[in-house]
């Protein structure tokens, strides 16, 4: 599983406009050589743009990817409390996944059970939000105060080459 950020799923985007490469990325992603995670606040920095035309094509880019959606933050931290609490009373319990579905991720950060209510195209969300912009200043702060409690104090990361750099790479 590579989680591609924003800047990679632009670029993965604009060289799968060309059928050649669309071709070859289809191929990784239904052989499994590359299988793509994103999150929700994908669809927040796509719906940061002001052309509604690049955001709705990036929207239904990444659907296309089929990708899997990690749980935000302070979803993955409940799920680790639980079970440090399982374990120390020493019960049996089986691990949630981080990665899920869109829909699950987005039930998840609306404190509700994943249902078909939650099951929403990635394109109605950046439409909504792009149209409403009012709509998405909460989740935008909640994000930024999680991503910049993450950040080292040296501001550094080193990630690591993945499957879709050496797509990006290769052709």
């Amino acid at each position: 599983m590579e989680y591609l950020d924003q800047n990679a799923l632009i670029a993965l985007g604009r060289k799968a406009r060309t059928s050649e490469f669309r071709e070859k990325l289809d191929d990784a992603l239904e052989g499994g050589a590359l299988s793509v995670v994103v999150s929700p606040w994908h669809l927040i920095e796509t719906a940061h743009s002001t052309n509604l035309g690049m955001a709705i094509e990036l929207a239904e880019f990444i659907d296309s990817l089929k990708p899997a959606w990690i749980l935000e933050r302070h979803d993955i931290l409940k799920l680790e409390v639980q079970e440090d609490f399982y374990r120390f009373l020493g019960l049996d319990y089986t691990s949630k996944p981080r990665v899920t579905t869109r829909s699950a991720a987005f039930a998840a950060l609306n404190n509700c059970k994943d249902s078909p209510r939650f099951d929403i195209p990635s394109v109605q969300f950046v439409r909504q939000w792009i149209e409403h912009p009012e709509q998405v200043k909460s989740l935008k702060k909640t994000y930024e105060d999680n991503a910049n409690s993450l950040i080292p104090e040296s501001g550094a990361f080193s990630p690591s080459r993945g499957a879709a750099e050496a797509l990006l790479t290769a052709s």
